[in-house]
């Protein structure tokens, strides 16, 4: 599966491994627009859409995405559609839990519930936190502020600190690690022990 499909007319296929067989499951027109982060949980295909506006003043151009929400697609039924109407920039799944958490643009992190379709706050974004790539490991939250970083630069002229925050899943602030050009990765190792 591709990471993001970008283009006027774009579709998610489901296919046997064979290809002999394929099916459209999902489609969508747009212009500049996105079809990403597509995520497979048991019976359910998670993804976001996403559009792009590209700007230009005297500054330069300005870049505005515009974030459509999390959608699934159910396996079994066939049947898909939204699932949470926010401008979501990342999200990962606890399976076990049954929840879904997600970053809001500009907002914060989020918990959804599937089951009882609630949604629960658990942590503000702030001015450094915008857009937040986030990852869930099972036991941890992990928000990056990469992308946010490169667009405060280009769009706002702001200096942001590139950083990476490990949240437990109630929301409360473990570490906040400062990025400096390097990939961060994060694991047990003998010098935890």
């Amino acid at each position: 599966m591709l990471r993001s499909l970008v283009g006027s007319e774009m579709c998610i296929r489901d296919s046997t491994l064979d290809g002999k067989s394929q099916e459209r499951v999902v489609e969508w027109n747009s212009v500049s627009g996105a079809i990403h982060s597509v995520k497979n949980y048991g019976n359910t295909m998670f993804f976001l859409l996403s559009g792009l506006t590209i700007n230009k003043n005297e500054s330069g151009q300005e870049w505005t995405y515009t974030y459509q929400g999390l959608y699934a697609y159910n396996h079994q039924t066939g049947q898909s559609g939204k699932i949470i109407d926010a401008e979501i920039t990342s999200y990962a799944v606890d399976e076990e839990q049954e929840q879904i958490y997600y970053f809001a643009y500009a907002d914060g992190l989020y918990v959804y519930d599937i089951k009882t379709e609630q949604t629960r706050k658990l942590y503000n974004a702030g001015k450094e936190m915008g857009i937040a790539e986030m990852s869930y490991d099972g036991k941890y939250l992990y928000l990056y502020n990469g992308e946010w970083v490169s667009y405060a630069k280009s769009n706002e002229k702001t200096e942001i600190t590139r950083k990476c925050i490990v949240l437990a899943t109630d929301g409360t602030v473990l570490y906040e690690l400062p990025i400096n050009n390097c990939l961060l990765y994060t694991s047990p190792s003998p010098r935890d022990s």
